[in-house]
């Protein structure tokens, strides 16, 4: 079931087209809006652990004269963990500070259509050339971010 520009309702072309950093983690396809990336890079220093650090945060690593946390993607969104050859680190601003999400795979740059269908976290998912990805809001990794610091307080 895959959706074309051709083939879209009336109501679905008039859904503004968002440029989408398309990544993937674990098995599964992510997208960010691009307004929040700051910066996609492979870090060419080692991301330092910290001790007793949940499993969702890698570590920190110094980047530009800033020391940054390193959250796993895989982790944090609940996607199944793969062997990671090769980091890749995408730079946000989650408009209270910036972090650095730890991905398996940048995939594409692409026009996403906003709306779509919401997960039961209020995620909203999009189809991308045939395969169904989770559009992510910094609002909601925000949310999601802060719960878990939460949980491991606690």
């Amino acid at each position: 079931m895959t959706q074309d520009n051709h083939n879209l309702s009336t109501s679905d072309k008039d859904k503004v087209l968002e440029q989408t950093l398309v990544f993937k983690a674990g098995q599964e396809l992510f997208g960010i809006s691009l307004a929040s990336v700051l910066e996609v890079f492979q870090p060419s220093s080692s991301i330092r652990p910290v001790p007793g650090a949940p499993r969702w945060l890698a570590g920190m690593l110094h980047h530009q004269g800033e020391v940054l946390p390193v959250v796993r993607a895989d982790a944090l969104l609940g996607a199944e963990a793969e062997q990671q050859a090769n980091i890749q680190l995408i730079l946000m601003d989650l408009n209270i500070q910036k972090i650095l999400l730890q991905v398996d795979e940048i995939v594409a740059l692409e026009s996403i259509q906003s709306g779509g269908p919401a997960r039961s976290d209020g995620q909203r998912r999009a189809w991308l050339k045939g395969r169904l990805l989770t559009v992510l809001d910094i609002d909601n990794v925000n949310r999601l971010i802060k719960s878990r610091l939460k949980t491991t307080i606690n």
